[in-house]
């Protein structure tokens, strides 16, 4: 997790804000909840810190005010790696196709209407999507240590 200690550290310099999304209702898809959460605790509240459970559409308003420079997306990924890997992806090279719903709006789009320069995702590899099921050990191991980290180069704890 080094590269990744730095990468975070060097973004988290800049004016940023961290946005954790996710579904509670899906197993693995609350990780960027749960890692929200935890780091509130570790913490305490924060400006730059947003809780979005209900979809990156319905805190556009509360990103468009943290006028960050940088936004980190903390949510879960299917990026095919092994349940509970953590990766930083940049989402300036990815590609936004016309929207389908008003639900499901790429996170790109959303984001350039909040008006976003930079995003990134910091995600963590799912194993289950599965309704009403829990965080799996791998995710949940993850979000903890994924937490410590942000913690860590936040406010100096852990």
């Amino acid at each position: 997790m080094e590269g990744l200690r730095g990468k975070l550290a060097e973004l988290l310099r800049r004016q940023a804000a961290l946005v954790f999304l996710g579904n509670e209702l899906r197993g693995d898809d609350a990780a960027g909840l749960r890692v929200g959460r935890l780091l509130l605790r570790l913490c305490g509240r924060r400006d730059a810190l947003i809780l979005c459970p209900g979809g990156l559409e319905n805190c556009a308003g509360e990103v468009r005010r943290a006028d960050a420079e940088v936004v980190i997306l903390v949510d879960a990924v299917d990026a095919g790696l092994e349940p509970g890997a953590v990766v930083l992806a940049s989402l300036s090279s990815e590609r936004c196709p016309p929207p389908l719903s008003t639900h499901n709006l790429p996170k790109g789009l959303l984001l350039s209407l909040a008006g976003v320069r930079e995003a990134w995702v910091l995600g963590v590899q799912v194993r289950s999507l599965e309704v009403g099921a829990p965080l799996s050990p791998e995710v949940s191991r993850a979000c903890e240590a994924l937490a410590g980290l942000l913690a860590g180069l936040l406010c100096g704890t852990r």
